[in-house]
């Protein structure tokens, strides 16, 4: 330790030999300086393991590489459920608005045991062009009844 270090009192003495310890502890890296060390980017290996991190190998199992690359033609770990079919919002556009005689119309969202809870949808005042839309389903509905 330097003759000035011993001066400075405790804190000081601390602080110094945190930075030697960073110091040596670079060196030991092989040179590499602190934004080497420290960066935050993360670069992808060219090929997707085939073994886990303790070296085992399992075949046909996708769990740890999400199932890229793996011969079944999946480019991105968004493309199994991503395709280029009709989505539900498309499906869901194609019913036509519900015509209702009630001020409020309770939505289950189709078959009780596979709809969802139960939304009260006030549709007095909604008309066939701009109908009430079940937050949950989607399902629109308007009101046909008498004013």
């Amino acid at each position: 330790m330097q003759r000035w270090a011993k001066a400075l009192g405790p804190v000081s003495r601390l602080a110094w030999q945190t930075e030697s310890m960073v110091e040596s502890a670079l060196k030991a890296l092989g040179g590499y300086g602190p934004s080497r060390v420290f960066s935050s980017a993360v670069t992808a290996p060219a090929t997707i393991p085939t073994t886990n991190s303790q070296g085992a190998a399992f075949p046909d199992d996708l769990r740890s590489t999400s199932g890229l690359g793996k011969g079944d033609s999946l480019g991105t770990h968004t493309s199994k459920w991503l395709s280029e079919g009709e989505g539900p919002m498309e499906m869901i556009a194609r019913v036509p608005p519900i015509a209702v005689k009630e001020k409020v119309v309770a939505c289950r969202g189709g078959q009780f045991s596979l709809g969802h809870p139960v939304e009260f949808i006030k549709v007095y005042g909604t008309t066939e062009a701009e109908p009430a839309v079940c937050k949950y389903c989607g399902l629109r509905y308007h009101y046909d009844g008498d004013h």
